[in-house]
């Protein structure tokens, strides 16, 4: 089995909204929501351009992604003064 961590392509935006809201989804039932619970994939385009994401793949399929949000990075407002996760989400074949 190949695994490979690299970083995410805007091509790959679509696949990752849809990996994101699989998650997320979940949350919803609960009335919790996130940003990626309301997020476009142009919102998700937008993040992998200025923010730091990654994603994980086995076997040359998209399994996981991180983004993580630095203190640089263009954002609407900054809820921390140090780097955290924005983003995170591994595929449901994946858990476990």
């Amino acid at each position: 089995m190949s695994h490979v961590i690299r970083l995410a392509q805007e091509s790959e935006a679509a696949a990752l909204h849809s990996l994101l809201q699989k998650a997320y989804e979940p949350l919803l039932e609960h009335n919790i929501h996130f940003t990626i619970t309301r997020a476009s994939v142009e919102d998700v385009r937008d993040v992998i351009r200025n923010e730091t994401t990654y994603v994980l793949e086995n076997d040359g399929v998209l399994t996981a992604t991180l983004t993580t949000r630095f203190l640089w990075t263009p954002a609407k407002n900054h809820l921390a003064p140090w780097p955290f996760v924005h983003w995170f989400a591994v595929a449901e074949h994946a858990k476990g």
